[in-house]
């Protein structure tokens, strides 16, 4: 409600008094929303120029720790949220293709953070920078394209539902188990074998992760059984002609 009224004022003036626009339901999820891009922003922000200001060594262990746990306990899981409530909303809106480019960010930052873990200080430094920045852009693309529609295809009740369904996917994301699948084809080619090694020997006997590809992987396969000879079984399987899967298992 806009518009002007009467008050009194102690000697019995009228006064006018205006009337703000009161904000909608829609407009409460969408600042809502945007503030939680803005703090997880200046969260991965700090930590990036904190790295790439040339810390100490034990500074910047600290310091890539600190960041990497940080994508992996907040920023992946509000991705991973975003994709089973807000993402599907969209493109039943008409938004497949924007969706779509959204989706292959949320691969491009799940890969770079797998390099990240497998890089030196100063490569570090650099690549956090690149997160940052990306998850700022891609934050601010949100902002814009999806939530507006989003927001404004529903009822001023059912906008309350959109962040309700955001907030529950979060926390259901948060308390799930580490991701079991690398998709190595944001990922320049140096980088991609160096990403698997370093999951590999992280995990349990018997345990498991799929790697996706966008070639045949027998040449990782031969590299890994070379490395650590009946350290690991491995499955290929091939998709289609540009996408391959890579099952590898650590073996007792």
């Amino acid at each position: 409600m806009s518009g002007r009224v009467e008050n009194l004022d102690s000697d019995g003036a009228v006064i006018q008094v205006a009337l703000g626009n009161k904000p909608t339901e829609a407009q409460r999820v969408q600042s809502a929303i945007e503030a939680h891009h803005a703090e997880m922003a200046k969260r991965l922000s700090i930590l990036a120029n904190s790295m790439a200001k040339g810390a100490s060594p034990e500074s910047h262990s600290q310091l890539a720790k600190d960041f990497s746990s940080y994508l992996r306990s907040d920023i992946l899981p509000h991705a991973q949220a975003e994709e089973t409530s807000v993402y599907l909303r969209a493109q039943k809106v008409g938004l497949s293709e924007v969706v779509e480019t959204m989706l292959f960010e949320h691969r491009y930052l799940r890969a770079k953070i797998d390099e990240f873990e497998t890089l030196s200080m100063s490569e570090q430094a650099a690549l956090s920078l690149v997160i940052s920045e990306v998850f700022s852009i891609h934050a601010q693309k949100e902002n814009l394209f999806i939530l507006p529609q989003v927001l404004s295809s529903v009822t001023d009740g059912e906008a309350a539902e959109v962040l309700s369904e955001i907030q529950h996917e979060f926390a259901e994301s948060k308390r799930a188990p580490a991701a079991s699948t690398i998709d190595l084809r944001p990922l320049p080619p140096k980088a991609r074998h160096d990403v698997v090694f370093s999951k590999i020997q992280s995990l349990e006997i018997g345990s498991s992760i799929t790697v996706v590809n966008d070639h045949n992987p027998k040449p990782l396969f031969y590299q890994i059984d070379a490395l650590w000879p009946e350290g690991y079984s491995c499955s290929i399987a091939k998709v289609d002609d540009r996408t391959f899967t890579m099952e590898i298992t650590k073996l007792g």
